[in-house]
């Protein structure tokens, strides 16, 4: 696991010693980091909702109003519990969002849009720019957002379908 870890050793009893070694962040480290600061940069009055795609996608959480810290806690205790495995079933995502949107649960008098963080390429599941033009029919905008390696072209075709816009971070640096 990378992180930040500390490494104790003892010598004789007069000294001992103590070797910090610091690792960059994960790709999904960054990815909770620039999700969790979304989110405080989200107000009282705005709905979140939380999903994640690998090989299948899963709402993690339905949309829930940003009013209170409880909320906000609960839906950034989600992000953190999110473990990258698998493949990446992009239009699977989609649509689970556009399920999401679509449901009794959002606000009728709120915009609806899809933010779509991803370090990865479609390879499994339904196609993404077929369910983007489904998020579009719904007037859904998707902003996608790609770190590392990606496929530039379908995040972008998926970001003006929609009338949404494409971000790419070259580095988990640059990602925030």
């Amino acid at each position: 696991e990378q992180g930040i870890w500390e490494v104790y050793a003892k010598g004789d009893s007069s000294r001992s010693y103590e070797l910090a070694i610091e690792t960059p962040p994960t790709r999904i480290s960054a990815a909770k980091d620039a999700a969790r600061y979304l989110i405080a940069l989200m107000g009282d009055s705005d709905q979140l909702a939380l999903g994640s795609f690998a090989d299948t996608a899963t709402l993690g959480k339905q949309l829930t109003l940003l009013d209170t810290k409880e909320n906000r806690d609960s839906i950034s205790s989600t992000v953190d519990s999110l473990i990258p495995i698998g493949g990446t079933a992009m239009g699977d995502g989609i649509n689970m969002a556009n399920q999401e949107l679509s449901s009794a649960r959002h606000r009728s008098d709120a915009n609806k849009a899809i933010i779509l963080f991803t370090d990865g390429v479609w390879n499994v599941g339904s196609d993404p720019i077929q369910r983007a033009n489904e998020a579009k029919s719904a007037n859904i905008e998707i902003y996608t957002i790609g770190f590392g390696r990606v496929d530039h072209a379908t995040l972008l075709k998926i970001a003006q379908t929609t009338g949404g816009q494409y971000l790419y971070s070259p580095s988990t640096a640059d990602l925030r």
